[in-house]
């Protein structure tokens, strides 16, 4: 909270560095990518801060996110 210049959700669950955030675009979610050491995009309720979904399969760390502009698509690098 930028006015109460208050931490409003502490999000727990990489285990290395995240190198990138992103929200989509209507809101709904927070999307983390963490590097070499954890190699995770984590999804999050961006309203309540709860893991929804951590996504797997890269083989390095995760450095990029970006959503489609309709937000159906979540591209990761």
């Amino acid at each position: 909270d930028l006015d109460a210049r208050a931490e409003v959700l502490a999000l727990a669950g990489h285990t290395s560095h995240v190198r990138d955030v992103a929200y989509s675009p209507d809101g709904r979610w927070l999307v983390t990518a963490a590097e070499a050491d954890d190699k995770t995009v984590r999804v999050w309720g961006a309203a309540d801060g709860r893991a929804v979904r951590v996504l797997t399969g890269h083989t390095n760390g995760v450095y990029a996110l970006a959503f489609s502009r309709d937000g159906r698509r979540l591209a990761s690098g």
